[in-house]
Protein backbone atom coordinates (compact mmCIF):
# COMPACT_ATOMS: atom_id res chain seq x y z
CA UNK A 1 0.00 0.00 0.00
CA UNK A 2 1.60 3.34 -1.40
CA UNK A 3 1.19 6.54 -0.49
CA UNK A 4 -0.50 6.93 -3.41
CA UNK A 5 -2.77 4.59 -2.37
CA UNK A 6 -4.01 5.58 0.81
CA UNK A 7 -7.47 6.21 1.18
CA UNK A 8 -9.08 7.25 4.31
CA UNK A 9 -11.24 10.07 3.24
CA UNK A 10 -14.42 7.73 2.00
CA UNK A 11 -14.36 6.29 5.40
CA UNK A 12 -16.04 9.31 6.48
CA UNK A 13 -19.44 8.50 4.55
CA UNK A 14 -18.74 4.51 6.01
CA UNK A 15 -22.67 3.61 6.45
CA UNK A 16 -21.54 0.42 7.97
CA UNK A 17 -20.60 1.47 11.47
CA UNK A 18 -23.03 -1.01 13.63
CA UNK A 19 -23.84 -0.93 17.18
CA UNK A 20 -22.10 -3.09 19.22
CA UNK A 21 -23.36 -4.16 22.38
CA UNK A 22 -23.40 -6.74 24.88
CA UNK A 23 -26.07 -8.74 23.14
CA UNK A 24 -23.93 -8.95 19.74
CA UNK A 25 -20.61 -9.37 21.15
CA UNK A 26 -19.44 -11.71 23.90
CA UNK A 27 -18.54 -9.64 26.69
CA UNK A 28 -16.18 -9.98 28.98
CA UNK A 29 -13.45 -9.28 26.78
CA UNK A 30 -9.63 -9.21 27.14
CA UNK A 31 -7.07 -7.01 26.62
CA UNK A 32 -2.63 -6.96 27.47
CA UNK A 33 -1.67 -3.94 28.39
CA UNK A 34 1.18 -2.23 30.62
CA UNK A 35 0.11 -2.85 33.89
CA UNK A 36 2.29 -0.01 35.44
CA UNK A 37 0.45 2.81 32.98
CA UNK A 38 -3.76 3.59 32.56
CA UNK A 39 -4.97 0.13 30.75
CA UNK A 40 -5.25 3.16 27.66
CA UNK A 41 -2.35 3.60 26.18
CA UNK A 42 -1.48 7.77 26.61
CA UNK A 43 0.58 7.59 22.59
CA UNK A 44 3.86 5.71 24.58
CA UNK A 45 5.68 2.86 23.32
CA UNK A 46 6.29 1.58 19.77
CA UNK A 47 4.21 1.95 16.46
CA UNK A 48 1.45 -0.33 16.16
CA UNK A 49 -1.51 -0.68 13.45
CA UNK A 50 -3.44 1.85 14.58
CA UNK A 51 -1.82 3.89 17.28
CA UNK A 52 -0.29 6.16 18.40
CA UNK A 53 -3.17 8.23 17.41
CA UNK A 54 -2.18 11.79 17.39
CA UNK A 55 -3.90 14.40 15.45
CA UNK A 56 -2.98 17.22 13.44
CA UNK A 57 -3.36 19.29 16.43
CA UNK A 58 -0.70 17.02 18.68
CA UNK A 59 -3.80 16.32 20.84
CA UNK A 60 -2.82 12.27 21.95
CA UNK A 61 -5.51 10.13 22.23
CA UNK A 62 -5.38 7.41 24.24
CA UNK A 63 -5.80 3.86 23.24
CA UNK A 64 -7.06 0.29 24.26
CA UNK A 65 -6.24 -2.92 21.97
CA UNK A 66 -8.55 -5.60 23.49
CA UNK A 67 -9.88 -8.97 21.58
CA UNK A 68 -12.51 -11.20 21.79
CA UNK A 69 -10.46 -14.14 22.86
CA UNK A 70 -7.95 -14.56 25.68
CA UNK A 71 -5.60 -15.98 22.93
CA UNK A 72 -6.21 -13.56 20.52
CA UNK A 73 -5.59 -10.87 23.24
CA UNK A 74 -2.13 -12.43 23.50
CA UNK A 75 -2.20 -12.83 19.38
CA UNK A 76 -2.32 -8.92 19.21
CA UNK A 77 -0.12 -7.95 21.74
CA UNK A 78 2.43 -10.36 23.37
CA UNK A 79 2.98 -12.65 19.49
CA UNK A 80 2.44 -10.29 17.03
CA UNK A 81 5.81 -10.26 15.59
CA UNK A 82 5.62 -13.88 15.25
CA UNK A 83 6.28 -14.97 11.58
CA UNK A 84 4.13 -18.01 11.36
CA UNK A 85 7.08 -19.53 8.50
CA UNK A 86 9.72 -18.66 10.97
CA UNK A 87 12.29 -21.48 12.24
CA UNK A 88 12.91 -20.19 15.38
CA UNK A 89 9.59 -19.17 17.22
CA UNK A 90 10.83 -17.13 20.42
CA UNK A 91 9.20 -14.55 22.38
CA UNK A 92 11.65 -13.23 25.47
CA UNK A 93 10.58 -13.54 29.33
CA UNK A 94 11.69 -10.13 29.45
CA UNK A 95 8.65 -8.67 27.01
CA UNK A 96 6.21 -10.22 29.61
CA UNK A 97 7.56 -7.67 32.33
CA UNK A 98 4.90 -4.69 33.51
CA UNK A 99 2.64 -5.93 31.28
CA UNK A 100 -1.09 -8.03 32.19
CA UNK A 101 -3.91 -9.44 30.86
CA UNK A 102 -7.18 -8.28 32.06
CA UNK A 103 -11.12 -8.96 31.55
CA UNK A 104 -13.34 -5.72 30.41
CA UNK A 105 -17.16 -5.90 30.11
CA UNK A 106 -18.84 -3.39 28.12
CA UNK A 107 -21.94 -1.71 29.87
CA UNK A 108 -23.25 0.59 27.49
CA UNK A 109 -23.59 -0.03 23.22
CA UNK A 110 -20.67 1.52 21.57
CA UNK A 111 -20.56 2.29 17.30
CA UNK A 112 -17.31 1.46 16.16
CA UNK A 113 -16.10 1.16 12.03
CA UNK A 114 -16.40 -2.21 11.35
CA UNK A 115 -13.79 -4.00 9.13
CA UNK A 116 -14.79 -7.40 10.07
CA UNK A 117 -15.62 -8.70 6.81
CA UNK A 118 -16.96 -8.04 3.02
CA UNK A 119 -19.12 -4.59 3.63
CA UNK A 120 -17.01 -2.59 6.03
CA UNK A 121 -14.05 -2.78 3.68
CA UNK A 122 -16.00 -2.81 0.92
CA UNK A 123 -17.75 0.62 1.72
CA UNK A 124 -14.29 1.84 3.03
CA UNK A 125 -12.82 1.32 -0.43
CA UNK A 126 -10.14 -0.81 1.15
CA UNK A 127 -9.14 -4.40 1.30
CA UNK A 128 -7.76 -6.43 4.38
CA UNK A 129 -4.55 -7.19 3.13
CA UNK A 130 -4.01 -3.50 2.40
CA UNK A 131 -5.48 -2.36 6.21
CA UNK A 132 -4.60 -5.66 8.53
CA UNK A 133 -2.11 -7.49 6.49
CA UNK A 134 0.74 -5.11 6.06
CA UNK A 135 3.40 -5.00 8.48
CA UNK A 136 5.22 -2.18 10.54
CA UNK A 137 6.63 -0.54 7.65
CA UNK A 138 3.19 0.44 6.28
CA UNK A 139 1.75 1.48 9.84
CA UNK A 140 2.37 5.19 9.42
CA UNK A 141 -0.20 4.68 6.97
CA UNK A 142 -2.47 2.47 8.52
CA UNK A 143 -2.79 4.44 11.83
CA UNK A 144 -4.35 7.40 9.22
CA UNK A 145 -7.60 5.12 9.32
CA UNK A 146 -7.86 5.21 13.23
CA UNK A 147 -8.13 9.05 12.57
CA UNK A 148 -10.24 8.83 10.27
CA UNK A 149 -12.06 6.98 12.43
CA UNK A 150 -11.98 8.98 15.22
CA UNK A 151 -12.80 12.26 13.51
CA UNK A 152 -16.28 10.94 12.70
CA UNK A 153 -17.56 10.62 15.65
CA UNK A 154 -17.29 6.76 16.38
CA UNK A 155 -16.14 4.91 19.72
CA UNK A 156 -13.06 3.02 17.70
CA UNK A 157 -12.74 0.22 15.01
CA UNK A 158 -13.00 -3.36 14.90
CA UNK A 159 -11.73 -6.10 12.60
CA UNK A 160 -10.75 -9.84 12.69
CA UNK A 161 -7.13 -10.35 14.05
CA UNK A 162 -4.30 -10.22 11.45
CA UNK A 163 -2.59 -13.22 13.76
CA UNK A 164 -5.49 -14.88 15.28
CA UNK A 165 -8.16 -14.65 12.01
CA UNK A 166 -10.84 -16.61 14.16
CA UNK A 167 -11.58 -13.87 16.38
CA UNK A 168 -12.66 -10.22 16.25
CA UNK A 169 -10.26 -7.21 18.01
CA UNK A 170 -11.06 -4.01 18.49
CA UNK A 171 -9.25 -0.30 19.44
CA UNK A 172 -11.32 1.67 21.21
CA UNK A 173 -10.50 5.77 22.00
CA UNK A 174 -10.73 6.47 25.48
CA UNK A 175 -12.25 10.05 25.15
CA UNK A 176 -15.24 8.61 23.53
CA UNK A 177 -16.41 6.18 25.99
CA UNK A 178 -19.47 7.42 28.14
CA UNK A 179 -18.31 7.25 31.33
CA UNK A 180 -19.11 3.97 33.33
CA UNK A 181 -18.95 2.28 29.84
CA UNK A 182 -16.34 -0.34 29.99
CA UNK A 183 -15.71 -2.18 33.18
CA UNK A 184 -12.09 -3.79 34.29
CA UNK A 185 -11.56 -5.11 37.92
CA UNK A 186 -8.33 -4.15 39.20
CA UNK A 187 -8.10 -7.49 41.08
CA UNK A 188 -8.30 -9.52 38.39
CA UNK A 189 -5.79 -8.07 36.17
CA UNK A 190 -2.90 -10.85 35.87
CA UNK A 191 0.71 -9.46 35.53
CA UNK A 192 1.99 -12.06 32.93
CA UNK A 193 5.70 -11.86 33.94
CA UNK A 194 4.88 -14.54 36.92
CA UNK A 195 2.66 -16.37 38.76
CA UNK A 196 -0.95 -17.65 36.93
CA UNK A 197 -0.28 -14.97 34.21
CA UNK A 198 2.48 -16.46 33.31
CA UNK A 199 1.64 -20.06 33.35
CA UNK A 200 -1.39 -18.87 31.23
CA UNK A 201 1.33 -16.93 28.87
CA UNK A 202 3.15 -20.44 28.74
CA UNK A 203 -0.37 -22.06 27.96
CA UNK A 204 -1.04 -20.44 25.03
CA UNK A 205 2.60 -19.91 23.69
CA UNK A 206 2.78 -23.69 23.41
CA UNK A 207 -0.60 -24.21 21.73
CA UNK A 208 0.99 -22.00 19.15
CA UNK A 209 4.14 -23.72 19.38
CA UNK A 210 5.94 -20.84 20.22
CA UNK A 211 8.98 -20.93 23.14
CA UNK A 212 9.01 -18.48 26.02
CA UNK A 213 12.80 -18.01 26.59
CA UNK A 214 14.95 -16.40 29.36
CA UNK A 215 16.46 -13.31 29.08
Amino acid sequence: MGAGKFRASPLVRHEANPIITPEKMPFPCYAVYNAGATMFNPGKGRATRFAPLILPDGTVIGTLYGALSVEAAYAETVFHDIVPTATKRRVPRSRLTDLARSPIELTTPLRVADFTGFVGLQKARISRAELIEVGPSHYSETVKWAEAVYETGLAGLAWMSRPAPDTVAFLLFEDRLPAGSLVADPEEAVPLAYGPGFAETLKVAHRADITIVEP
